[in-house]
């Protein structure tokens, strides 16, 4: 081999490492950065222990006396509580500096400010293990007062095995926690461990420590708290909890263990947001300026031509070329941006982003500087297709568009934990397909004319406003259909669909499972159609708007009405409320406080209140069924009203309660015999 040849290949070999450089500097950053949580996660772990035993020993140790020490106060705790933080200190000194600083745990950059926080009793983790302390064994409830003398022997014993319990479930509960968050940090993208929200665990490991925990304390309690050892009814009064001053203001094993285990999650969840998610933590967004991205491989087609797309970035014309479409080859992790900040702006028209079903788009891991869109379009782009993204994850919104993009296209793909919504369009002529919305604030909002929403799932929106599916907007070219709702699964949301301005057309749906109501149509000249509504806790479907055609729906087992009708002019008909294999409402079948509507061929079964109830005037009913259901089949309170060919048989009460003033347009049956009613109205 030639001198040349040999020098040749050592320069393309330094070249080669010197582009391995950083790379490597990062994946050592990176370990740093894990190595040193762990240990912070485990040093505070160990202080909550700590901290909690020096504590509950103080006040056991008290209650056997017949005067009561400050154990607030009291110099040995004091020394034994320095002591701890001590060795938080030394064993997060162990940290390289860099990393220190990048995590920021519970705000402080040195370990000596750490120690300072930490047994800070306004501010830091011995403030709330005090005031869990002062809950157990110091803080008066009423009806319970704290013994002012010695205690039995019994009683002795229940505390000293609740100051126990409390050290292992708090040890139990922060390594689990921890644990799982070091795996998260790992795993950028999947699912938090802890609701941001809610503050609810979402990882299943956590969920069956908690449960753990929850059987420890009640089975530690009953065998030395309750009053007989073979008593193991955790619901009964306990003597000896109220020996010792009902802890937590409980006197039952059941309801202490409950409380006890809440708060001790409390404090664990406490604990790892300080360490994993500090406000002034570099690796994550360093603040509202956040810190810098790395792109993600992608692919332009049909050119196959190698390519990358960042965080922020534009992708626009000259970006295509003569390409219109850009493939992710990976996860495009924008978790350390900044306030307000973008995952991809979309400027080009007829062009295709698609993810290939593997990859996610993630937004800043701060919750305060999600108030960005994970895919905007920029005003005027057309024809846009977003396709097959794993997830597009916490932002304000997770796709949204800029006005003027018509032939928006969103479909396979999955978009979740987005602050505001989802999905939120305004343009003409957009098509949602084969999406999944979870846990955003809404999961669609549209407004735009002649779009649709098909074959897509709208889950457990949150927080406020909580609806699965939001429609709206004015018909701009008066073909009578603005947003068109069609094969949607809508669960586990405060309100299932609301639609707004209209008309709108939502059809073949089922809306369940809702805190709230299944349906609220606010809109006008809507038709709603052939859906399934039921088991909400709400009303299944209330129309307040006006001319709407509401036919051919189901609403069964809703907590609340199955139909509550409060506009003008709609037409009612064809629909179905409860049935007789249990399936009835707990209200009314069907509601009626508007005016002038057309009440035609529905049906109300096993209703646990009326099949009808009617408050209002200028309806027109006719050919209605109302049977088995536990109140009156037609409760009439108003006059105004005509009746015709209505029929009503095994009610518990009246099946026709008629006030004065209503017509008799006839052939109405009751208990299947036709009657006949004039203008001072009557029971049938």
């Amino acid at each position: 081999m030639s001198i040349r040849l040999k020098s040749s290949l050592v320069l393309c070999a330094l070249a080669a490492a010197w582009l391995l450089v950083p790379a490597i500097v990062s994946a050592q950053s990176a370990v740093a950065l894990q190595i040193c949580s762990k240990r912070a996660g485990k040093a505070f772990k160990r202080y909550v222990g700590d901290a909690a035993e020096v504590m509950s020993d103080c006040q056991v140790d008290s209650l056997k006396d017949d005067e009561r020490m400050d154990c607030a106060t009291d110099e040995d705790v004091l020394d034994d509580l320095d002591k701890a933080a001590d060795k938080l200190r030394r064993e997060v000194k162990k940290c390289n500096d860099a990393a220190l600083r990048a995590i920021c745990p519970h705000g402080q950059r040195e370990d000596t400010t750490l120690k300072e926080f930490v047994l800070n009793d306004a501010l830091g983790t011995t403030a709330r293990m005090r005031a869990l302390d002062a809950n157990l064994y110091s803080t008066s409830y009423a009806g319970c007062p704290r013994p002012l003398g010695a205690i039995s022997g019994k009683a002795e014993d229940c505390a000293a095995k609740l100051a126990r319990l409390v050290e292992d479930g708090a040890d139990d509960l922060s390594k689990c926690v921890v644990k799982c968050e070091l795996n998260a940090q790992r795993k950028s993208g999947e699912e938090p461990c802890i609701d941001e929200i809610t503050g609810l665990p979402n990882d299943p490991k956590v969920i069956d420590c908690l449960a753990l925990v929850l059987d420890d304390l009640n089975d530690g309690l009953l065998a030395k708290c309750n009053d007989e050892e073979d008593d193991d009814d955790p619901t009964l009064h306990s003597d000896l909890l109220t020996e010792i001053g009902c802890p937590a203001g409980r006197n039952t094993v059941g309801g202490l263990a409950g409380d006890l285990t809440d708060r001790l999650y409390e404090e664990s969840v406490n604990v790892t947001n300080g360490i994993f998610f500090s406000e002034c933590s570099e690796s994550a967004g360093g603040g509202s300026v956040g810190g810098p991205t790395e792109p993600a491989a992608a692919t332009l087609y049909p050119s196959l031509t190698a390519t990358t797309v960042d965080c922020g970035q534009t992708l626009d014309a000259a970006f295509f070329g003569s390409d219109d479409e850009v493939r992710l080859d990976a996860k495009l992790d924008c978790s350390p941006a900044g306030l307000g900040s973008i995952g991809l702006i979309v400027s080009a028209s007829d062009v295709t982003i698609d993810a290939r079903g593997d990859y996610d788009l993630t937004g800043p891991s701060r919750s305060s500087n999600r108030t960005g869109t994970g895919i905007l379009l920029a005003h005027g782009a057309t024809n846009v297709t977003i396709t097959r993204f794993r997830a597009i994850q916490r932002y304000a919104v997770g796709i949204g568009d800029s006005g003027s993009n018509d032939g928006l296209r969103v479909e396979d793909l999955t978009i979740r934990r987005n602050r505001e919504a989802g999905v939120r369009t305004t343009s003409a002529n957009v098509v949602v397909a084969n999406v999944k919305a979870d846990r955003n604030a809404i999961g669609f909002e549209m407004s735009g004319d002649d779009s649709t929403l098909n074959d897509c799932r709208a889950l457990r929106s949150e927080p406020f406003p909580s609806i699965g599916i939001h429609i709206l907007g004015s018909d701009g070219d008066g073909d009578g259909q603005i947003v068109r709702v069609n094969r949607c699964e809508v669960e586990g949301n405060l309100v299932g669909i609301l639609a707004e301005g209209g008309p709108h057309l939502i059809e073949d749906s089922d809306v369940r499972f809702n805190s709230g109501d299944g349906m609220q149509i606010a809109s006008a000249g809507s038709k709603v159609e052939s859906n399934s509504v039921k088991l909400n806790d709400g009303n299944g479907i209330v129309v307040s708007g006006d001319g709407n055609n509401i036919t051919t729906n189901r609403s069964d087992e809703n907590a609340g009405h199955g139909y509550v009708i409060s506009g003008i002019g709609n037409d009612i008909n064809n629909n179905g409320a409860g049935s007789l294999t249990d399936q009835g409402n707990l209200g009314h079948g069907f509601l009626f406080m508007g005016f002038d509507s057309n009440v035609e061929s529905n049906d109300a079964e096993a209703n646990l209140m009326d099949g009808f109830q009617v408050d209002e005037d200028t309806f027109d009913f006719k050919s209605n069924t109302s049977n088995d259901n536990f109140g009156m089949g037609f409760d009439i309170t108003v006059g105004g009203n005509n009746f015709d060919t209505n029929v009503a048989a095994d009610n518990v009460d009246h099946e026709f309660s008629i006030a004065a003033g209503n017509v008799d347009d006839q052939g109405n049956r009751s208990d299947g015999a036709t009657f006949s009613f004039g203008a001072g109205g009557g029971n049938f």
